[in-house]
């Protein structure tokens, strides 16, 4: 599998970087890792797309030209879904060296369990990718139950913080990546003024074309505090006071301080996540549901109606699915 390592002048961040080509088999370009582990990890995932760049010159997995509507949890811009079949394949690889690294302490545990959950979230909408080939579905069903059979153990604390992140992801993303219908969030707000029912939001948000962004890490925001709180590393630099509520666990302090945030500006992304994540945590799941799913819909509606409480929004926009 491996016959050239080509050498990468490392980025001023001094993260490593990796890459492989299909039409290069067995060679991988990087820059020299700080140690052995992270060799090893840099090198699993990229035969991971050595392999299936192999596989998919004998067997198409998918129909070519496939817009990039996909969310690829590792990544905030839209993906098409082979791009997003070969970072799940390639982060299947990342998940198991982590497996076989969990017990190594609670760093090792939350990346296991981080990578199983997005690899998961990446293979559920790959199921239903109307652009794979019955080789693809059959590949792709492979991978999900590689997934289920990990049934590993993984500390509780640390599973309720790797969901969190997850979903704050995908809040992220669709903050980023999705606009509403506007005549639907006209239709919508006339009808909350009115105090009457959503009509059923049968129209899907665009995703709006955009450049490659950087990586969604768990390093910011309300996410970013429950990692450094879970690792005993504190709160990371800069975090807000809301952050700081959230990650010692005081979910409606931090509750009251995102609504104040989103109050005072639309568009803080953090603010929103936050908002998402304690609905949550403070029993009220359909509004938690409707924010990390419909993210974009919600921040449209509260621009529109600046008097109106986000979750109260959520809430009854709940009623139109």
């Amino acid at each position: 599998m491996l016959r050239t390592l080509v050498p990468l002048r490392p980025p001023p961040s001094g993260n490593p970087v990796s890459a492989t080509s299909r039409d290069a088999l067995g060679a991988i370009a990087l820059s020299v890792p700080a140690d052995a582990r992270t060799l090893a990890l840099l090198l699993v995932h990229e035969l991971q797309h050595t392999k299936l760049g192999a596989l998919a010159d004998l067997v198409p997995l998918h129909r070519p030209g496939g817009p990039a509507r996909y969310r690829a949890p590792w990544r905030l811009d839209p993906r098409p879904v082979g791009a997003l079949l070969q970072g799940a394949y390639a982060h299947l690889g990342v998940a198991e060296v982590w497996r076989c690294r969990r017990h190594e302490g609670t760093s090792a545990a939350l990346e296991y369990a981080y990578w199983r959950e997005q690899t998961i979230r990446a293979v559920r909408q790959l199921a239903d990718a109307a652009e794979l080939t019955p080789a693809g579905r059959s590949f792709v069903a492979d991978m999900a139950s590689t997934l289920r059979g990990w049934r590993d153990p993984v500390d509780g604390a640390v599973e309720a913080a790797v969901r969190d992140v997850a979903d704050a992801s995908a809040v992220r993303w669709g903050l980023a990546n999705l606009l509403p219908d506007p005549d639907q969030v006209a239709r919508l707000a006339h009808a909350w003024r009115q105090g009457v029912p959503p009509e059923a939001c049968r129209q899907a948000s665009t995703v709006v074309p955009a450049a490659p962004r950087p990586a969604l890490t768990m390093g910011s925001g309300p996410e970013g505090a429950v990692r450094h709180r879970l690792l005993g590393s504190g709160g990371p630099p800069g975090s807000s006071p809301s952050d700081q509520a959230y990650a010692a666990g005081n979910a409606e302090d931090a509750l009251a301080g995102y609504r104040r945030r989103v109050a005072a500006d639309c568009g803080d992304v953090d603010a929103w996540v936050g908002l998402a994540l304690t609905a949550h945590h403070t029993g009220q799941p359909v509004a938690a549901g409707v924010l990390t799913s419909r993210p974009e819909l919600v921040r449209a509606l509260s621009h529109t109606l600046p008097d109106a409480d986000p979750l109260a929004l959520a809430t009854w926009l709940a009623q139109s699915a």
